[in-house]
């Protein structure tokens, strides 16, 4: 009596974890007959579509058809029935009542008996709408990242810290990874750029040279094609409270000059500057 209560519990538990199995591989279940007709949907099928089963049993993918489904992967998914063939990864879009769109993952598995004759089709169907919208947000974030990097002036890089490489790198800033001597040589002339016209402005090291310059630093290159570009900013450092005081009392009583400065410029956007 205890063997067969045992047996009975052990059946019980198998069961079980294979109905759990079952439920966390996929959101529901169905079946197609030798004539790749729908003769069977779970429970949950109409729930998640929206799709009534009285709707599709007894007909074929034809008769049911998808609207807005790509023509192409729509021909393959039919000639993988004709052909009964097993097939897996089929994504199709559903639009409910309400104007909500669904993400579809279908797989199915062909069926034949042991004589080798073809008895249809088992498969499984996945709700993946939320797995396509973190997809498509992680596009527009990428997308936000170029639009981003192509605004400033040296562009955008990423670094992984726990591989220690460097995983992205936008256009603008490869286009700078190692500058040839005679580009190197006008890399901080105002307005020189290597870029399309209306990339870029050519004053990004430019004007990083002229702060460092107005700081009392300065600013070197070193650069070799292939190899990469180095750029080092040079600042003063910090001075003490007194050395702060004793220039703050200098600068209390400045000096006027009496200098006039003539500019002669024929580039319009270098004389707006200069004024």
């Amino acid at each position: 009596m205890d063997t067969r209560v045992n047996t009975a519990d052990m059946v019980n538990d198998v069961e079980k974890r294979l109905q759990d199995f079952i439920d966390a591989s996929s959101d529901w279940f169905w079946e197609m007959d030798e004539r790749c007709r729908f003769s069977y949907f779970s429970e949950r099928f109409t729930e998640i579509p929206g799709v009534p089963q009285q709707a599709l049993l007894g007909k074929t993918r034809q008769e049911t058809g998808i609207p807005d489904v790509d023509p192409l992967v729509w021909k393959q998914h039919l000639d993988d029935l004709t052909a009964h063939r097993s097939f897996r990864n089929f994504v199709h879009t559903r639009t409910l009542p309400d104007g909500r769109e669904l993400y579809l993952f279908i797989n199915g598995k062909a069926i034949f008996d042991d004589a080798g004759n073809f008895c249809g089709y088992r498969g499984t169907g996945t709700d993946i709408t939320a797995e396509k919208a973190a997809d498509n947000a992680r596009i527009e974030s990428r997308a936000l990242y170029e639009r981003a990097a192509k605004l400033t002036r040296l562009g955008h890089w990423e670094w992984d810290e726990i591989e220690n490489r460097c995983v992205f790198c936008s256009e603008e800033l490869a286009r700078i990874h190692g500058m040839a001597p005679d580009v190197m040589a006008k890399a901080i002339d105002p307005f020189f750029t290597t870029k399309e016209i209306g990339e870029g402005s050519g004053l990004g090291l430019s004007m990083v040279y002229g702060v460092a310059k107005q700081s009392g630093g300065d600013m070197t290159i070193c650069s070799e094609p292939g190899h990469g570009t180095t750029v080092r900013i040079y600042l003063p450092r910090v001075k003490s409270e007194e050395e702060q005081m004793a220039e703050n009392i200098a600068e209390q009583n400045p000096q006027p000059g009496n200098e006039t400065i003539f500019v002669i410029e024929d580039n319009e956007d270098v004389r707006d500057m200069v004024n």
